[in-house]
């Protein structure tokens, strides 16, 4: 049991430690405790049961009895019924019905009883001697009702009946006065009867005065308040309150304090509340680090009340006022510094301390009516920037703000904290879908172009038929889903349905988290951005068999590796040969265009220039097509459609003899000659063009050797070269630019035409190799298509929303854009999941998902429209390579639309559509208790090769920044502490070191990705609980080290940001709690820096 200092139920205070009145209950029913005699079913608690008590409906249809667990404290109960100083409501001896168990005593009778009243709970003991004796039990007057008993043997009874209870507790007294004075005390003890009274007397006042006198109470659960939501508006006013000189609790200890705010605009009635403060633990003289802003209706005339409390425990948020104060914004804004520092009265009118105010205005129009407002500073200029550009590209922005002091004196930092969605989260899987159903058709046609096959490759290739037809169906479906059913206040997908099918292509919990940063001093700006999610894995596809990166590991140990190659496949060495032959293709579609410009404005000597580079690139595609897999695939294909030829003819041949043999004798010498002459004609014409398609032959297309195919090239590279050297040669006059251009374009677009069908037969040829080569795994392969397809749509859509945030926010970083187009941008992901069961599925499928990452590609393009600007997908002539190369599957180029004014801020390159190179890193490291388990029984070496890898192509990057752009650090100087040579150095230390839950790599590697300007990514399994850790505490960190935070500041910024900050709403909008889905015995695994503040969390 928890030992708290009151009696809570589902969250809610029952009894406060300075009133002992019991505040709320609901008539809940407990089981039968061994040591009490009540029934199951009356609400007993009985000090010697045990500390949590199961609660279960007496009634199943009841809706008021529902099943929940009620912690008490039984010392604090018993204490309070043993109370000398206090007055009780009513006392004195009753005789209560009791079982009796016993050898000689069975059945139930009167025993006497002390009984003790206070608020709704009334205590009995055994005897009036009670002094160190504790009392038997206690029943809770609620959800009751107090009737006569009617029994002739007891002329002086009553009763207590409970609701869905059918078994009462029997009460006698001696006399008819006591019955009536014990009924009539009873029937005004239950909270409920307590609220009909208040409100009786509230509504009488209400009639007389017109308005109602009460405050608006503060929520119980401070964590629960839902204050007006300001964060679609930048507020007019903002400000931050501390306060001094507050007393003590009652134990002499320092309190908690916690503000709440409300406002009332006259003519309003009643006051509305604002906002609340953080708590702040053990202070007297507390400064509040969240600010509170004013939204448009505020007013000069309108009243503000601060309510300070001290909160006794904060996971029950139970809390007792310790003063207040009141005053209109007027008299704040006309002070020329903005500030008031103001007495707080207690409850009782004596004094309870100071609090401070500091204001700052956004909306100049607030303070129309005072003629001595000067104007307003730069830095709260700044302060109202916001998402900016990012408005076009984000939406529903939750933001919150706050005030932390600096190691400089008088210098103090305004931060304000946003969280926003993604306007295409589901527009992207959309645009995906639609380009894996023109895969899957572009498939199916390559299959069907293969021509007919032997019967063995013939049965394959119809299952795969089949299975990418199957494919087009359920992709058609998953696209009508997101077309139809995309949420329209909403952007976001909940981690609560995770697992759906439905929305399956969607990233979970998707967010940009941005800290923007008021530097006071040098009145500038900065901003932090980082993308937090889900995990990016197939929940919906479950992991009882492991994720893609086990999955494909198994399917490659079945292919025989190539002996000089490693561990290279057939396939691997493939798909890397097609994509160099479609780059060498992209080549010399290029130089044939380059030919065509000089022949139409250069001179001879250019002219001559691209024709020997135009002829260097097909010498070597040509090269190229003479590796063995390509000559060995178009072997096997043309042996297998002369296989299938051959059978088609004995068929024919064999069904011809058939007929023959039915004819009779006098046709067979009449049809003899003609026959004989017609048949040694098929045989020597066209016998080879037919083939059988099961009803009836039809003409084959003629396919030529492999080997023709190159020739064919390079005879038309040959002529082109030669009719250049000819018009360089014979011409005697100025050149004849026009009769240039003319004779060189046919040549020109035979030679290309000739290209496309080579490239055209390799991709027949390695599609026929892909065939031969998964003939024996085309279900399982077909099942991490899909697995990989929904994890890539998740990671496309997250690294598209990370690089616009990006590229937006540095449209005036021009040493950014240069490294864009140089070395291209880096990517990195942080994951907190643990290598413990279901998590290391997802572990697996992330792994591969963000390796896929690097086949695509950015494209920054021109729209005039805000209408436009909606990033689009397209396919390119690349599949897949890597680790896990794929050729069902190729590179796709994100575009990304800028207004035209941002556009002309690109260097010439990317204005010009340079692709932008996608690098990604990916470090995972498991804080909760199943890393615990992984650590202790388990293995983590999935994580430690992810963090090695991770730290290998993080270093790649650096070493490729470094020759290209320079030195990240040549703008430091002092100390290498700080530089990224020594963190990469720290890094690869960390990565290799054995050390339980090393958050130092995912600190390291998050500072390295930052130098390099590089894009961040955290997630955990939903994006929600671990992730909020994360982010606040990469804030607190960075304002520490970039922005001098004071370091006795920083655990209160820390809890700050997790109590009172944006990821609060985040787990809201997922689970409908603000609560953090963690239990105190996770806290207990948790690393120090991830642990969520007391009262934030709980079971959600």
């Amino acid at each position: 049991m928890r030992r708290g200092k009151s009696l809570i139920c589902e969250g809610k205070t029952l009894v406060d430690q300075s009133e002992s009145t019991l505040q709320r209950s609901s008539g809940y029913s407990f089981q039968r405790c061994r040591e009490c005699s009540i029934e199951v079913g009356r609400q007993c608690l009985h000090f010697s049961s045990p500390h949590v008590a199961l609660l279960h409906p007496s009634q199943p249809d009841s809706l008021a009895l529902t099943k929940t667990i009620m912690r008490f404290n039984s010392k604090a109960l018993a204490s309070l019924s043993l109370q000398t100083n206090t007055k009780f409501d009513k006392e004195g001896i009753v005789w209560m019905k009791d079982k009796q168990d016993g050898l000689f005593k069975k059945g139930e009778a009167f025993v006497e009883r002390f009984c003790r009243l206070k608020g709704n709970m009334l205590f009995y003991f055994k005897s009036k001697e009670f002094t160190n004796t504790d009392p038997l039990g206690v029943l809770i007057i609620e959800r009751c009702t107090v009737e006569l008993d009617t029994d002739d043997d007891n002329l002086h009874g009553f009763m207590l009946v409970y609701e869905g209870d059918e078994n009462p507790v029997h009460f006698a007294t001696r006399t008819e006065e006591q019955r009536d004075q014990w009924i009539q005390t009873l029937h005004i003890a239950s909270y409920e009867c307590l609220k009909m009274q208040l409100q009786s007397l509230r509504e009488q006042l209400v009639s007389k005065t017109g308005h109602d006198p009460l405050d608006r109470m503060p929520q119980q659960d401070t964590c629960s308040t839902n204050p007006p939501d300001l964060s679609g508006e930048e507020p007019c006013v903002e400000i931050c309150i501390a306060a001094k000189d507050l007393p003590n609790d009652r134990t002499g200890q320092p309190p908690n304090p916690f503000v709440m705010i409300t406002t009332i605009t006259p003519p309003q009635q009643t006051w509305t509340l604002n906002s609340h403060t953080e708590i702040i633990e053990r202070s007297n003289d507390p400064q509040f680090l969240k600010t509170i802003g004013f939204g448009t209706n505020i007013k000069l005339k309108t009243r503000v009340k601060f309510t300070v409390y001290h909160v006794n425990e904060r996971m029950t948020n139970t809390m007792s006022q310790l003063g207040y104060v009141m005053f209109d914004l007027k008299s704040l804004l006309a002070k020329p510094d903005k500030k008031l520092h103001l007495p707080l009265m207690s409850p009782d009118s004596s004094p309870a301390g100071q609090i401070q105010i500091t204001a700052w205005v956004h909306d100049e129009s607030i303070l129309i009516e005072d003629n001595s407002r000067g104007s307003v500073s730069y830095g709260e200029k700044l302060q109202n920037r916001g998402l900016g550009n990012l408005k076009i590209m984000f939406s529903n922005p939750i933001k919150k703000t706050f005030r932390f002091d600096t190691n400089k004196a008088r210098m103090q930092l305004f931060v304000q904290e946003v969280m926003a969605e993604f306007k295409w989260n589901y527009t992207l899987p959309l645009q995906l879908l639609k380009l894996f159903i023109e895969e899957e058709r572009e498939r199916i046609n390559m299959l069907q172009d293969l021509g007919e096959l032997v019967e063995t490759f013939n049965r394959c290739r119809q299952e795969c038929l089949d299975f990418h037809m199957s494919s087009v169906t359920m992709y058609t479906q998953s696209c009508r889903s997101l077309s139809t059913a995309t949420p329209q206040e909403s952007l976001f997908k909940a981690s609560s349905i995770k697992a759906d099918k439905e929305y399956e292509f969607v990233p979970i919990n998707l967010h940009l988290q941005r800290m923007q940063l008021i530097d006071e001093n040098t009145n500038t700006t900065c901003c932090y951005d980082c993308i937090t999610h889900g995990s990016l894995a197939a929940f919906s596809q479950k992991f009882k068999s492991g994720g893609l990166l086990r999955i494909l590991e198994d399917l490659r140990e079945t292919r025989a590796p190539e002996g000089c190659h490693g561990k290279q496949s057939k396939l691997d060495r493939a798909c890397h040969l097609l994509n160099c032959l479609a780059s060498l293709k992209h080549a010399v579609h290029f130089r044939c265009s380059r030919l065509c410009r000089v022949a139409m404005q250069g001179t001879a000597a250019e002219l001559k220039e691209a024709m020997e580079q135009l002829n260097l690139q097909v010498k070597e595609l040509v090269k190229l097509c003479d590796n063995p897999i390509f000559n060995e695939a178009s072997a096997q294909h043309m042996r297998a459609r002369t296989e299938a030829s051959n059978a088609a003819m004995a068929l024919q041949m064999s069904s011809q003899n058939q007929l023959s043999a039915t004819a009779t004798s006098s046709h067979l010498l009449q049809a003899e000659p003609t026959a004989a002459s017609n048949s040694d004609d098929a045989k020597g014409t066209d016998s080879n063009n037919w083939r059988w398609t099961g009803s009836n032959f039809v003409r084959s297309p003629t396919m030529e050797p492999w080997d023709m195919s190159c020739v064919n090239t390079e005879a038309a590279t040959m002529c082109l070269m030669s009719l250049v050297d000819d018009l360089i040669q014979n011409k005697n006059n100025p050149m004849d630019i026009p009769k240039w251009l003319s004779e060189i374009s046919p040549r020109v677009i035979e030679l290309q035409k000739f290209i496309e069908i080579l490239f055209k037969r390799a991709n027949l040829s390695l599609t026929f190799l892909l065939l031969l080569e998964n003939r024996e795994h085309v279900p399982l392969l077909q099942t991490i298509k899909y697995r990989r397809d929904i994890s890539f749509s998740h990671a496309v859509t997250v690294a598209t929303a990370g690089f616009i945030s990006k590229i937006y926010e540095n449209l005036e970083n021009a040493q950014f854009l240069e490294q864009l187009y140089k070395v291209g941008v880096l990517l990195h992901f942080e994951g907190l999941v643990s290598c413990h069961a279901e998590e290391m599925g997802i572990i697996e499928d992330m792994s591969v998902a963000v390796e896929d990452l690097a086949s695509i590609k950015f494209k920054l393009t021109r729209k005039d429209e805000i209408q436009e600007l909606q990033p689009s997908l397209q396919l390119t002539d690349f599949v897949k390579e890597g680790r896990y190369p794929d050729m069902n599957r190729h590179s796709v180029v994100v575009c990304i639309p800028l207004l035209s004014h941002m556009f002309d801020k690109l260097p010439s390159k990317l204005q010009s559509g340079h692709h932008i190179n996608v690098s990604t890193s990916y470090f995972n490291v498991g804080i909760n208790e199943l890393a615990t388990l992984a650590e202790k029984f388990g293995s983590t070496a999935l994580q430690d090769d992810i963090n090695k890898m991770g730290f290998k192509k993080m270093n790649d990057y650096f070493e490729a920044y470094s020759k290209a752009c320079g030195d990240p650090d040549s703008d430091l100087s002092g100390t290498v502490a700080g530089r990224t040579t020594e963190l990469i150095r720290q890094l690869q230390y960390n990565v290799l070191s054995k050390k339980s839950k090393n958050v130092d790599i995912l600190h390291i590697s998050s500072e390295i990705t930052r130098k390099l300007n590089g894009v961040r990514f955290i997630c955990c399994k939903s994006g929600k609980d671990r992730t909020s850790m994360s982010a606040t505490l990469e804030q607190v960190q960075l304002l520490q080290r970039e922005h001098n935070l004071a370091p006795h500041v920083f655990m209160q910024a820390l809890d700050c940001f997790r109590s009172e900050g944006t990821r609060r709403e985040n787990t809201l909008k997922n689970v409908g709690v603000r609560k953090y889905n963690f239990n105190s015995l996770q806290m207990l695994s948790i690393p120090r820096l991830y642990r969520a503040p007391r009262g934030t969390y709980g079971n959600t």
